[in-house]
């Protein structure tokens, strides 16, 4: 099914109930990062609103793989450990927003995530001031 490109992916390694488990937690990771996002920029101006997105997106790509790491120890005999150190340099972000660092579900995702961040950012706009015609008047 997701053959060509992904053969290779660790992700197929998984059974199906395992997979539906992770897209679930991938889901839920990427609906909490868009709240976080619109919920921060919300009445900022547009320059704002994409530095909280991109802040979002950044903490996603250097924290996630420990939460993935994490829920991973479910199914495999994996020890407890941390699987983060520093976060990654601006290049991996870029790789990661212009598809061209590995090619895997879980860089693409996160490139998408990244766009998702972005776009979103550009909806989210400050309410403009309402003006009555009877305020103008007083």
């Amino acid at each position: 099914m997701l053959g060509g490109l992904y053969s290779d992916d660790s992700f197929l390694t998984l059974t199906g109930p395992e997979r539906a488990t992770i897209l679930a937690l991938g889901v839920l990771m990427t609906w909490l990062c868009l709240w976080w996002c619109l919920r921060m920029g919300r009445g900022l101006i547009l320059p704002a609103r994409l530095a909280i997105a991109l802040f979002v997106f950044a903490i996603f790509v250097w924290l996630s793989p420990q939460v993935y790491y994490t829920f991973y120890m479910r199914f495999f005999s994996l020890s407890l450990q941390p699987v983060i150190s520093w976060p990654p340099s601006p290049a991996h972000y870029a790789e990661l927003l212009s598809f061209t660092g590995r090619a895997n579900l879980s860089a693409h995702s996160q490139g998408a995530l990244g766009w998702l961040l972005i776009v979103a950012s550009f909806f989210n706009r400050p309410k403009q001031k309402q003006v009555s015609v009877t305020h103008l008047f007083r």
